[in-house]
């Protein structure tokens, strides 16, 4: 069920964007139809008239005359002086010989050729008697230019409708992909949050039960209360740091000042396990957060020296700093979301600590990688970038 979900979100997603397109360009097409049928018969019908009334003068704005021929009382085109009459003219002719209706607009199509046309009677005429004018317009290049333009609308509805449609689809994997993300995340979170409430029931109890003394309960549930109220903090700083809301106040740092101070509260540890801290510190400065780089390089020691067998490197070259370690390699797929809250791999969970420290050197601009680097798990910021 839970796939299919997942499918039926794409596909939704995917098909509103698709029909929107092509509802949209659709509906221009039908205004841009309804609006150039309306010009074309609107100027068609202007044309005949200014050509039938001879009004140069006409307050009839239009961009030209109609064409016309002159016909006898027989509707035979007049041979006259000069007189040349084309295969339409002909069949105008022949056309109005049978609708002879005056003073009447008529759209007609002879010989695949739209047109307006138009009769009057000449009683004037110095040609032949009972003389007939036939105006016409042929309305043809104006609807081929709709018929084209038609076509280049259909094909962007078309060509948007696949393109939005894809988008659709692409947004909504991404939307169910953070959405698993979350849900793993709320999952994961919980789970480490269980951990140490549950070894501070446990503790508890057997303190109230006379099981566990409690000078030793005490001091298990201090521990285990600083460790839940650690990660309750992480979790809330990395919270406020996507949000935004933490701002960053820049200033002139000494990178070598900075990891001798953050190297400190680590001394318990190194003392204690024998670890072996090598430090190759060139000189250089970055204009940085102090208090969220701070944070950032404390998660990064923590990681190594948690993971550490022997021997803890830190190294920086006036552009990167490397904190390495001869712990076990993560795999790959585990060096691939080694920066992702909660992951769970072959080691057990990451928690968050990476995680945030990765976002506070993405929001400084800067790059944090992992690597693999002459056999030692290397965890690098990079101030270049």
């Amino acid at each position: 069920m839970r796939s299919r979900s997942r499918l039926d979100t794409r596909h939704t997603l995917a098909l509103v964007g698709s029909i929107g397109v092509v509802c949209a360009m659709m509906a221009a097409l039908v205004v841009f139809n309804l609006f150039e049928s309306w010009q074309i018969d609107s100027g068609a019908r202007a044309s005949l008239s200014r050509t039938m009334s001879q009004d140069s003068d006409s307050t009839v704005q239009t961009a030209r005359y109609a064409n016309y021929i002159m016909v006898d009382e027989h509707f035979r085109p007049v041979d006259y002086e000069g007189a040349w009459y084309n295969d339409l003219e002909v069949a105008l002719a022949q056309w109005a010989s049978q609708h002879p209706q005056t003073n009447v607009v008529s759209r007609i199509v002879l010989n695949d050729t739209p047109c307006y046309v138009e009769l009057d009677k000449d009683d004037d005429s110095d040609y032949v008697d009972d003389i007939m004018w036939i105006a016409y317009v042929d309305v043809s290049p104006e609807q081929a230019l709709v018929r084209t333009v038609s076509l280049v609308f259909v094909v962007i509805a078309v060509v948007g409708g696949i393109a939005v449609g894809y988008a659709g689809w692409i947004v909504g994997k991404r939307l169910e992909a953070a959405e698993e993300a979350q849900k793993r995340f709320y999952e994961n979170m919980s789970h480490e949050l269980k951990t140490p409430l549950a070894a501070i029931r446990g503790y508890a109890e057997g303190m109230q039960g006379g099981v566990v003394e409690p000078a030793r309960a005490s001091r298990a549930i201090v521990r285990e209360s600083e460790r839940m109220s650690c990660l309750v903090e992480q979790i809330l700083s990395l919270s406020r740091l996507e949000a935004g809301a933490v701002p960053i106040h820049r200033e002139r740092v000494e990178v070598e000042d900075l990891v001798q101070d953050c190297l400190m509260p680590f001394e318990g540890i190194v003392r204690t396990r024998g670890l072996d801290v090598e430090l190759e510190l060139g000189a250089g400065h970055v204009d940085a957060d102090m208090e969220l780089m701070e944070h950032a390089l404390e998660n990064l020691f923590s990681n190594a020296f948690r993971h550490a067998e022997r021997v803890v490197r830190v190294l920086f070259d006036g552009q990167v700093l490397m904190v390495e370690n001869d712990g076990d390699m993560p795999c790959p797929e585990d060096m691939a979301h080694l920066f992702d809250r909660f992951h769970v791999g072959e080691g057990g969970s990451t928690g968050i600590g990476l995680a945030l420290a990765h976002e506070i050197v993405t929001q400084h601009g800067w790059e944090l990688t992992a690597r693999q680097r002459d056999g030692l798990m290397c965890l690098a910021i990079d101030f270049s970038v």
